[in-house]
C-alpha cells in the first residue's frame, strides 16, 4: 500500500487534469505524457511486488466462485481500444464445453490473460489476437498434458472426443469437482525466436532484447504469468505454429462449484429455419462466430459496415414477405 497509494494518487490527479478545457495543446500532450509513464511505474511496481511474493512463498490464491466467460468477455472488451488503434483484431473463442462457474482467484486468473494479451498486442501490427479455451476429463487427460502442450492443431482433436464422451464427461467432472481448462493465445506478431522459446517465461528475460527501446518492458510479465499458472496446477509453453506470429498454450486445473452445475449442453436448431446476420468489423471474428453457429444447425451471413448491415437486412426481410418462410435474427 505504501508503494500503490501514492501512484494511484498520482494517476488520478492526472486524469483530472487531462479532463480539464484550460489546458493548451502543449500542457495537454505533456500531462497525458506523463500519465502514460506514471501507468507504466505502476505496473512496474505491480509485477515486481507480485514477484516478490513468490519469491517469498506468500502469494496465495482466494477460493471463491465467479463467472469464467464474463470475466473473460470483460477484458477483451477492456483490450478493445487499444487493438483498434494498433489495427489489431482480438476475439474471444469459448468452445461449449467450457463450464459456466469454476472456483478459484478470479483475479489471477485475470492477470495470466491480461498480461499475455498485452505482450500479444505489444508485438502485432496488424491481424488478430485469438484467445481460445475449451475443458478436458480431468481422468483421461490429467496425466497426458506433456503431450497435449506439444501438440498442433490441438483443440481440433480434443472436441470431437468431448462429444463422444457426453454424459460421461458431466459426471467425470462432477465426481472430481476440478477440471482441465485449456487455453491458447494465437497472435500474428512477429513471433519469438525458437531459441528463446523457455527463456522468455525467466525473470527480467525478453525474446529481442532490441525490443525494449521500442516497446519498452522489463520481462516480469512472461515470469509471472507461468508462476501463477503452476501455482495453479497448470504449466504453459511456446508452441510451433502454421503462418506467422507466435502461439502460446497452457492448461489450468480449476475446481467447479461444489453443487456441479451442469455444462451448457448442445442445442440443435437445424429444424429451424432461421438466418443469423452477424455483423462485426474484425474478419476474424466473424468467421469464428460463423463457424459456430453453423456448428449448432444455423444459417449465417456476415457483414462488416453499417451500409452493408442496411442493405442486406432490406433484402433479407423483403424476401421473407414474399416467401414467409424464415425468421431473421441479427447477432
Amino acid at each position: 500500500h505504501e508503494l500503490r497509494t501514492p501512484m494511484a494518487a498520482v494517476i488520478g490527479l492526472l486524469d483530472i487534469l487531462i479532463c480539464d478545457d484550460c489546458l493548451t495543446n502543449e500542457q495537454y500532450a505533456n500531462v497525458t505524457q506523463i500519465r502514460k509513464c506514471s501507468t507504466a511505474l505502476l505496473r512496474l511496481l505491480n509485477n515486481i511486488l507480485d514477484l516478490s511474493k513468490v519469491e517469498s512463498g506468500k502469494l496465495v490464491l482466494e477460493d471463491a466462485e465467479f463467472d469464467l466467460g464474463r470475466e473473460l468477455e470483460g477484458l477483451i472488451d477492456m483490450f478493445s481500444v487499444q487493438c483498434t488503434n494498433h489495427n489489431v483484431e482480438a476475439v474471444l473463442d469459448l468452445s461449449d464445453e467450457m463450464p459456466k462457474l469454476l472456483r478459484g482467484d478470479s483475479a489471477r486468473v485475470v492477470q495470466i490473460f491480461a498480461n499475455l494479451i498485452s505482450n500479444s498486442i505489444k508485438f502485432t501490427t496488424t491481424g488478430h489476437i485469438i484467445l481460445r479455451g475449451w475443458c478436458e476429463n480431468l481422468n483421461n487427460t490429467y496425466n497426458d498434458t506433456q503431450f497435449h502442450l506439444d501438440q498442433k492443431k490441438m483443440r481440433c482433436a480434443i472436441k470431437p472426443k468431448l462429444r463422444q464422451q457426453g454424459n460421461h464427461l458431466k459426471k467425470a467432472c462432477k465426481k472430481e469437482n476440478k477440471m482441465i481448462l485449456w487455453f491458447e493465445i494465437d497472435d500474428t506478431g512477429c513471433g519469438i525466436d525458437p531459441r528463446k522459446w523457455e527463456s522468455v517465461f525467466e525473470s527480467f528475460e525478453q525474446a529481442d532484447p532490441s525490443t525494449t527501446r521500442l516497446h519498452g518492458g522489463t520481462g516480469l510479465g512472461l515470469c509471472i504469468v507461468r508462476t501463477l499458472v503452476n501455482k495453479m496446477g497448470g504449466e504453459i509453453k511456446v508452441v510451433k505454429k502454421n503462418g506467422p506470429g507466435t502461439l502460446m498454450r497452457l492448461y489450468l486445473l480449476l475446481k467447479t462449484p461444489a453443487d456441479g452445475a451442469d455444462l451448457p449442453c448442445q442445442v440443435d436448431f437445424s429444424s429451424h429455419n432461421a438466418v443469423v446476420l452477424v455483423a462485426l468489423y474484425g474478419s476474424m471474428g466473424r468467421v469464428i462466430m460463423s463457424l459456430w453457429l453453423r456448428e449448432i444447425g444455423l444459417t449465417t451471413l456476415g457483414v462488416s459496415e453499417w451500409n452493408e448491415l442496411t442493405r442486406v437486412l432490406r433484402k433479407l426481410f423483403h424476401a421473407r414477405r414474399r416467401e414467409n418462410g424464415f425468421d431473421v435474427q441479427c447477432l
